[in-house]
């Protein structure tokens, strides 16, 4: 009680006075009259992320722009470049953030929560916002090939065994290719990067440690050097191994400079500490002119269990003596021990083909051995494990190979941001949201990956407070909705019945939005709705979000049905009720909306102008369906952004986002498509342009460099929407039915090429459709698996006549017009 009596305010504002601030009680005061009130100002998530970005930015500011010498990452060597049209001023901007190329793509094994990421230079960050590793080639004489400055790079994406990001550079006569790429399990994995340099002319292929990563300045403290100089330590408690000796090493602190204005140092330094954090370091390789040279880099990603293991009895590193052929061959199931901080050592009481004991060591000691046949094992275990992970993933087959490739790498982004809870990003964003999650595993669902699904699901219960209440951020009243529809959609689209463990949590969580639910009688347009909010963070300041309203509507009306199955008829009854209650009170709201902006469109709240906002509203439409396909609200809602909020075929977001954003544009895609409105594949076809070499989107993308400019540089919602509007085209449920080919375009059929898709998870089980061009028809069939009866299908294929097909049948032959 005495704190909340203490005079703080008075202290704080006499404080600022004092030495010439602003005073920041009056101030933040101000800040709130821009937002409806509300019971939480901002979530504190939020703040610590964004204090965090912030801090950098301005570390950033004091490191970057007074060592423009120094080589940068990609998005510095353009954003400080004023002949580069990523050039951003920096005048007044303390803190100094990358806001034109937030591009980065993610590495790793199913079910491992380690990510490292890759650049679209190749620059490589091994560990959660780590240092980098980056790569050079320096000739004797001409210009150096440094990939972050080069014009000529080239990157794709590889999955054909594992998950791979390839990065080709070239620059005169010099070439360099990088394959980078996690092996090994979830349990024990590494990052590799397979270095191949090239020179027609002498040079030196150098392997540099960076304090940095895609967002900035990331501090090195301490580097070792290993004793037989085959790697580095850094800060005491990460390893990097390299296959080959080096040539020669080279260190640099912050007062020294970057280590690459120190490549022709004599110094023969083992060690280089520095207080700033800015150390560098370099290992050097010699280039034969004419000759590649091969080079294999190894990061142990689980450095936190192998910085507290020592050796037992051998020295700290293998020795150059030691022949790999004499070390045994290493097993990766040796190593599965490697949880909660403790491994087994993979090489105690071995011995060696030639009777000879090899050195007891652990995983972040046996550079010379895990770089040979070993890596097989690795390779091949990563391997199996993503053919297990994918293992009855709908398959999709199209005349279009970029369409198909952003297809398959969303999958793959999808399970590899879900080793259990769901990831909406492996960098920014790598924490739980229910709002991302419901999208992302209803994607999962879709393409058949249930048992991934139901393990996330399970998670959720462990986020519910006593009251019911759903909880990743405060203030955000859309989560219980999004957490009771994906629960329905699961039960739905697998044909179970909600398990036990869910019942009391579904009901909780219902009870929870009908007692957050404010007065129907209130005379103010918000009645009957949820409180003002943060809600979803793109749609402004805080206010009474019709978001957050669709999503409880469906999420009460997802637990009424719930509750139906488990035989519960009152609460099935109560919630039915509720949320018919509050789509009246949203009705009411929205008569009164249109009466003063004299239209039927939705804005984001009842208080606000039409703006890009607006897109929220669309909820209404897609997923959730609570409005029929050709409401007037909605078709208005989508024209109103169709004809304003479109830069470059895609939806710019002028709040916080400030970019085209791939997510939100698939969502006005997804309302056009089930609206009937071929404007849905123009959509399409922008986002698939705005994607990365990779397969990738960041979540918001700079207008002018089409690098990300918002968020995590890899958005796997952005992803999971891209795979829920292939699946849409193919097949949909409308109401108690099955839309069939209603998103195949004209482009497609053109090809003459059989287009297929499935066996794909519906509310109504699993079908298999495909569509084969005939000489004057097109021949649609399907075959579905119904966990009950067979529901009414209709087939609207785009150009023809749409079709109510008779029951028992499983093809429908199309015929094409011909013009007289």
């Amino acid at each position: 009680m005495w704190l909340k009596l203490f005079p703080w305010k008075f202290l704080v504002r006499d404080a600022a006075r004092r030495y010439g601030f602003l005073d920041p009680i009056k101030f933040i005061s101000q800040l709130q009259k821009f937002a409806q009130p509300s019971e939480v100002a901002a979530p504190m998530e939020l703040l610590r992320l964004g204090a965090v970005l912030h801090a950098r930015g301005l570390i950033n500011s004091l490191a970057i722009q007074h060592n423009l010498d120094w080589i940068w990452p990609y998005w510095v060597e353009c954003q400080y470049n004023p002949r580069n049209v990523a050039f951003i001023p920096r005048s007044f901007s303390m803190t100094q953030i990358n806001l034109t190329h937030r591009n980065w793509t993610a590495l790793g094994v199913p079910d491992s929560t380690e990510f490292p990421l890759v650049d679209p230079c190749g620059l490589v960050t091994p560990h959660y916002d780590s240092w980098s590793i980056d790569v050079w080639i320096i000739p004797e004489e001409g210009k150096p090939l440094i990939p972050s400055r080069c014009p000529n790079v080239s990157q794709k994406l590889d999955f054909n065994d594992n998950l791979c990001v390839i990065t080709e550079s070239n620059l005169d006569q010099l070439k360099l290719q990088l394959k980078t790429q996690v092996i090994g399990s979830a349990a024990v994995p590494i990052c590799q990067v397979k270095i191949t340099g090239t020179a027609l002319v002498a040079a030196r292929l150098v392997i540099s440690l960076r304090p940095y990563n895609p967002e900035g300045v990331s501090f090195i403290n301490n580097i070792t050097l290993l004793e037989n100089s085959l790697g580095w330590q850094v800060n005491q408690n990460n390893f990097v191994y390299f296959d080959k000796v080096p040539d020669q090493c080279v260190f640099s602190d912050y007062r020294r400079g970057d280590v690459y204005s120190r490549l022709s140092s004599k110094d023969n330094e083992k060690e280089i500490l520095s207080k700033v954090g800015m150390a560098s370091a370099a290992a050097v390789f010699i280039l034969e002119a004419g000759l590649a040279q091969e080079i294999t880099i190894s990061v142990p990603l689980t450095h936190s269990a192998a910085s507290k293991l020592e050796p037992l009895g051998c020295a700290r590193h293998v020795p150059l003596s030691v022949n790999p052929e004499q070390a045994p061959a290493f097993n990766p199931e040796r190593v599965e021990g490697l949880t909660k901080n403790k491994i087994e050592s993979p090489c105690v009481d071995k011995v060696s083909s030639k009777g000879e004991r090899a050195p007891e060591c652990h995983l972040a000691q046996l550079p010379g051995w895990l770089h040979k046949e070993s890596f097989s094992d690795y390779q091949e275990t990563a391997k199996l494990a993503w053919e297990k992970s994918l293992q009855g993933a709908v398959q999709l087959q199209i005349p279009d190979e970029s369409f198909k490739f952003l297809y398959d790498a969303a999958i793959r982004t999808m399970v590899l941001h879900s080793p259990k809870e769901v990831y909406p990003g492996p960098y920014v964003y790598k924490r739980f949201w229910f709002r991302d999650a419901a999208f992302i595993l209803h994607a999962l669902l879709s393409v058949g990956l249930k048992g991934r699904v139901r393990r996330a699901l399970d998670c959720f219960l462990l986020r519910q407070t006593a009251q019911g209440y759903f909880l990743s951020q405060e203030g955000e009243w859309d989560s219980n909705g999004e957490a009771l529809w994906i629960m329905r959609q699961y039960c739905e689209m697998t044909g179970n019945l909600p398990p036990k463990e869910w019942e009391k949590p579904i009901y909780k969580a219902g009870s929870w939005i009908c007692k957050k639910r404010l007065a129907a009688d209130l005379k103010f347009e918000h009645a009957g709705l949820l409180p003002a909010g943060f809600s979803a963070e793109h749609l402004g300041p805080n206010d009474f979000y019709y978001w957050d309203d669709f999503w409880a509507v469906a999420g009460l009306k997802a637990a009424a049905l719930m509750c139906a199955s488990y035989k519960d008829t009152d609460e099935a009854i109560h919630f039915e009720r509720e949320s018919l209650a509050l789509l009246e009170s949203i009705n009411q709201s929205l008569k009164k909306v249109e009466e003063r902006l004299k239209r039927p469109a939705i804005p984001a709240s009842p208080y606000r102008r039409l703006d890009t906002g607006a897109i929220g509203s669309l909820v209404a439409s897609y997923p959730l369906r609570v409005f029929q396909a050709n409401d007037s609200r909605i078709l208005d809602s989508a024209d109103f952004l169709m004809k304003n909020c479109l830069v470059h075929g895609g939806f710019f977001h002028d709040m916080t986002h400030s970019g085209i954003n791939p997510y939100l544009t698939l969502h006005l895609s997804q309302v056009l498509l089930r609206a009937g409105d071929l404007r849905f594949f123009g959509l399409m076809q922008a986002v698939a342009q705005l994607a990365s070499s990779t397969g990738q989107w960041p979540e918001s993308i700079h207008p002018r460099t089409g690098g990300g400019c918002m968020g995590d540089g890899q958005h796997v919602w952005a992803a999971a929407e891209w795979v829920m509007i292939v699946r849409n085209c193919f097949v949909r449920e409308e109401d108690n039915r099955l839309i069939l080919c209603s998103g195949i375009p004209q482009v497609w059929l053109a090809k003459n090429q059989t287009i297929a898709f499935g066996p794909a998870p519906t509310s109504f089980g699993d079908i298999q459709i495909s569509i084969k061009p005939q000489a004057q028809s097109i021949l649609v069939q399907w075959h579905g698996e119904w966990f009950t009866k067979e529901p009414p299908i209709d087939i609207q294929l785009p150009g023809f006549k749409n079709v109510r097909i008779p029951p028992a049948t499983n093809s429908l032959e199309l015929k094409i017009e011909v013009d007289k």
